[in-house]
């Protein structure tokens, strides 16, 4: 009987730390949706990767556990019956803030490659900011 509890308590335990990587990708994904121009931005999403990788490390200690007190089968079935859903829904929330970041990242290449194009016509159409007299162009019709 009280084998069959703490048997429980840890298959309890796997599952919750695989429920804390599920809140961890929803914070990442909300941080991404919601407050990707942040100023501390990386550093918020960093603190996450960083709990991230102590779930990971917890995971894999309590599984190396796992196997040796209980067996393939046992294991297997409850992977199947809760945690496989709670990975279902971390491998979404990954897929979105991936493509959150990499929408992020399109936008910022693309608003640098404007700057930079309009920098250079201002300097070649000689504006005044950066000390250039003449026009080094001319758009006159002959």
């Amino acid at each position: 009987m009280a084998q069959d509890r703490e048997s429980t308590e840890i298959f309890h335990d796997w599952e919750g730390l695989y429920r804390q990587l599920l809140r961890i990708s929803e914070d990442q994904r909300h941080l991404v949706a919601e407050h990707a121009e942040d100023d501390r931005f990386a550093e918020n999403f960093a603190l996450l990767a960083d709990e991230w990788k102590k779930r990971q490390e917890q995971i894999v200690n309590l599984e190396t556990a796992l196997r040796q007190t209980f067996g393939q089968e046992r294991i297997r079935a409850h992977f199947e019956a809760n945690i496989a859903p709670i990975i279902g829904k971390i491998t979404e929330n990954i897929r979105e803030t991936a493509a959150g970041i990499n929408r992020d990242m399109t936008n910022t290449g693309d608003s640098l490659r404007a700057f930079q194009e309009h920098r250079q016509l201002r300097r070649a159409y000689g504006d005044s900011d950066y000390g250039l007299s003449p026009s080094l162009y001319f758009d006159e019709k002959k």
